[in-house]
């Protein structure tokens, strides 16, 4: 026969769903490690006896009780079960939540200390844990001598929390709490009767309600009246109350209102019949259809045209995708109508393995916001996607990948909000955030595809691309040809005719063929570029484009002496040189890229005529700013003509100066001989 804390520990493990750490189990039970060891030899000998697995370990996680022999041993204890519950830290707090929100008694702490059967000390450390929970949510957790302890604040918003919980319970089969907290009163239907009720009420109005939505209701519907039966009511504005007795919800709610045993008050009933309106459902019936929202139906047409834009996909059996999205949106069309919350037990899960998808929907939920008048929340933009994601793995088809941009703007407000929306506009498959300040972006640690930015970023951390504030031909056109490297691909059928018939479509062509011809020729080079080999690092790096020197006066000089090689070859222009100066005077030493290193560097734009790399060696250090940090004895000039042909020898120079013994050698080196050999070594890798 097991003990008292055995049998306490015992039904922990067959309430829990999850591994039980030792950690948790020894403070749970303020014991020893070999206690708890001793506990869970007693434990497994019981289960033994009785023809049970045994409790399981699973290393660096804890101990275990598979699901038969949890429900086995249920079973078993039923009889002899604990007249305290005995619960994890987490679900004793909820539990303690539910308590206080549901109990119609005064509530001490000793109160608690009876239902959970842990010490003072740790129903304080709940109870504070549970106060921070609700303020969280605008309400208060407070103790009074006159009546114990009590949370307060917005009723509408204590119903969203309760539904929340009891919806997360439910889902984690955790019901057994749910009974616990209803169980024993008489003015309250329990669960059984109202899915009783709702399997009539299916009938009544001709629909099928979602399994996953019948059986939270059953918790829920004896949880409000609860908080009703003490005196905790809503009240209804009477411009929403007069839409909600006409429909036929309405009576089937006053059918349940007719079996309770207290007065309901008339908002209540109305406030019940919204939990009804806003259930999700399978299927209408004829009946139910008579009452459908055209303005809804539009707004889901045009939500599907924003989504297959987005996308660049194409729905086959589009009216069936519109019907499927209907039943699922007009209980939640109530939802949204009457600020009743919903919670996904799902949503983290499909926001993290269908980003893309996710987003998308987000980005084309805007003309059911307008339908409203309120943001959506994601919680409902999850359940959205799903229906999105079905559809589109039925058919077979796959969204265009969404890639994340970042917008950084320094010149105010108003420009910011030009830029966003030239950049929606330019792009349907692109996941916007920002703007953000070039402050804000020193402390941005998110990963994004491409920063778009109107001002020089020093040392940054993503794939950036500098713009005007307001868009030039040359800024779309240069974001483009970056979107394209993102996607990896050209689309082939895109032709100067193409371009032409767009631009038309917004603009007065006065000549069609000499704008056709600049057309084909820009989109000729941009073939061109795409066919050019990238060059390696020893092929840029050559003897006649490295300088060996002592020192210079400044870190002007330094550019100007690192940048002649380029200058003879004819790969710069000296408007280069002076850019790249300009750069450092205007945006600081940002070109000191590791202890001794600086790259300089200027847009292709400003006086390159094809891509290049120098190097000068300094014997002694030359400064580009008042620290050390900031020293350089090595400079290396970069050339570049578009965004991709210096990158493979500029990865192979990331890789030779990765090493810090490397970097050393280099400033050693007594000739050219020594640094080319370094060069070599690292060029070895030839593929395109």
């Amino acid at each position: 026969m097991l003990d008292k804390r055995a049998m306490q520990m015992l039904q922990l493990f067959v309430q829990s769903h999850h591994t039980l750490s030792v950690k948790e189990l020894m403070e749970q039970f303020s014991i020893s490690r070999r206690t708890l060891y001793y506990d869970i030899q007693k434990i497994n000998d019981w289960l033994k006896q009785a023809g049970l697995q045994q409790i399981q370990h699973i290393y660096a996680k804890g101990f275990y009780l598979d699901a038969a022999s949890r429900q086995a041993a249920g079973r078993i204890i039923g009889e002899n079960k604990p007249d305290v519950l005995v619960l994890r830290a987490a679900d004793r707090q909820v539990y303690l939540l539910l308590y206080v929100l549901l109990a119609d008694e005064r509530i001490t702490t000793q109160v608690c200390m009876d239902k959970t059967g842990v010490s003072r000390n740790t129903i304080l450390h709940d109870l504070k844990s549970v106060k921070e929970d609700v303020e969280k949510h605008g309400l208060q957790l407070a103790y009074s001598y006159a009546d114990g302890y009590e949370i307060t604040g917005d009723e509408l918003t204590i119903r969203n929390l309760l539904s929340h919980h009891v919806h997360s319970l439910v889902h984690e089969g955790q019901e057994s709490l749910l009974k616990d907290l209803l169980g024993g009163e008489k003015v309250v239907p329990n669960p059984d009767a109202i899915l009783q009720w709702l399997s009539d009420c299916e009938k009544q109005l001709e629909v099928q309600f979602a399994e996953d939505a019948t059986k939270p209701l059953s918790y829920l519907f004896p949880c409000y009246i609860k908080r009703i039966g003490n005196g905790h009511t809503v009240a209804f504005p009477q411009r929403q109350i007069s839409p909600i007795m006409e429909t036929r919800h309405y009576e089937a709610v006053q059918a349940l209102v007719r079996t309770l045993p207290l007065e309901l008050p008339h908002d209540e009933a109305c406030y019940l019949t919204t939990l009804l309106l806003s259930a999700k459902v399978n299927e209408f019936g004829q009946a139910a259809k008579s009452n459908e929202i055209p303005a809804l139906r539009q707004a889901i047409a045009e939500m599907v045209d924003l989504f297959e834009v987005r996308a660049c996909v194409v729905f086959d059996q589009r009216a069936q995708l519109e019907h499927n999205l209907y039943l699922h949106l007009q209980p939640a069309y109530y939802r949204f109508l009457y600020d009743i919350e919903v919670t996904n037990p799902i949503k983290e899960m499909i926001q993290r393995q269908y980003r893309d998808i996710y987003e998308l929907t987000k980005k084309s939920v805007q003309p059911l916001e307008k339908l409203i008048g309120k943001t959506i929340s994601d919680d409902e933009i999850a359940y959205i996607t799903v229906h999105f994601g079905g559809w589109m793995r039925w058919q077979g088809i796959t969204a265009t990948s969404l890639r994340r941009v970042l917008l950084v703007c320094a010149n105010g407000v108003g420009t910011s909000r030009i830029l966003t929306q030239q950049l929606e506009g330019l792009f349907s498959n692109i996941d916007l955030q920002g703007p953000i300040t070039l402050r804000q972006y020193e402390q941005f640690h998110e990963d994004v595809d491409l920063v778009v930015s109107t001002t020089k970023i020093a040392n940054p951390r993503h794939r950036i691309i500098l713009v005007n504030p307001i868009l030039t031909d040359r800024d779309k056109v240069q974001l483009l040809h970056q979107m394209e490297t993102l996607s990896g691909n050209t689309p082939a059928h895109i032709t100067a005719q193409t371009i032409l018939s767009i631009v038309k479509k917004y603009a007065v062509v006065e000549n069609e063929h000499q704008l056709t011809e600049e057309i084909q020729q820009v989109l000729q080079q941009q073939k061109q570029l795409k066919r050019e080999r990238k060059p390696m690092l020893d092929e840029l790096l050559q003897d006649e484009f490295i300088q060996l020197k002592d020192s210079v006066r400044d870190w002007r000089e330094a550019i100007r002496i690192a940048s002649e090689p380029l200058l003879n070859s004819g790969s710069i222009t000296e408007a280069y040189v002076q850019a790249m100066i300009a750069n450092v005077e205007e945006h600081g030493p940002y070109v000191v890229i590791a202890p001794k290193v600086a790259l300089p560097h200027a847009r292709p734009e400003q006086g390159v005529q094809r891509v290049g790399m120098s190097l000068l060696r300094l014997k002694q250090p030359v400064s580009f700013s008042e620290t050390e940090q900031r020293e350089a004895q090595l400079i290396i000039v970069l050339a570049a003509v578009d965004n991709e042909t210096h990158l493979k020898a500029l990865s192979q120079l990331s890789m030779m100066l990765s090493e810090e013994d490397n970097i050393d050698k280099l400033i050693d080196a007594a000739d050219k001989e020594t640094i080319l050999g370094y060069i070599t070594a690292y060029s070895k890798n030839r593929g395109n």
